[in-house]
């Protein structure tokens, strides 16, 4: 009987690194496979994205401001406001529900993929079967760049916008996408 036991927990224990792994998502955007320096990541059942995704791949600018953690999006005329670890965004001066709060993990600014997705007027869905996360945009809000057929800018260029705020304490950084 101990045998068994002592069997059973080590495939659980050997199991549980595979299944954190399989945490890391592909993810398309109007049918094209998207690259980047920081892969997206799942926290429960919320996959997260850092913000240069959001502005590369997404359209629209983006500032981040240090000092008072807090993210600012501008896409065309929406102007939406998140705080890390609030569980609300302001869109257009109007607060806004969100099933998860901005995290920042190692100088990254992270959003939950499905509230940004939605609040930009795209469509997030999820394949469990293949881990892959699909995000629809509508064509006039779509970054010019993914309608060439490319990225907006170079996935092997690092996300330094955040990083760099936090690591020399410069308060408002700004960056956004051609």
């Amino acid at each position: 009987m101990n045998k068994i036991l002592s069997a059973v927990v080590a495939v659980v224990l050997c199991a549980a690194p595979a299944f954190a792994q399989g945490s890391v998502h592909q993810l398309y955007v109007n049918g094209q496979a998207t690259g980047g320096e920081v892969a997206p990541r799942s926290f429960g059942n919320t996959v997260y994205v850092p913000l240069r995704f959001v502005t590369d791949y997404l359209g629209g600018g983006a500032t981040w401001d240090n000092k008072t953690r807090t993210a600012n999006l501008q896409q065309g005329t929406r102007n939406m406001v998140f705080v890390v670890g609030s569980r609300r965004a302001t869109v257009n001066g109007e607060g806004r529900a969100l099933t998860a709060p901005l995290r920042l993990q190692r100088g990254r600014v992270l959003l939950p993929l499905r509230d940004v997705g939605n609040l930009m007027g795209a469509q997030v869905s999820y394949n469990e079967t293949s881990g892959a996360v699909f995000i629809t945009v509508p064509e006039g809000s779509l970054n010019p760049a993914i309608r060439q057929g490319r990225a907006a800018r170079d996935s092997n260029r690092p996300d330094t916008s955040a990083t760099n705020a936090a690591q020399n304490g410069s308060g408002a950084v700004s960056g956004s996408a051609p």
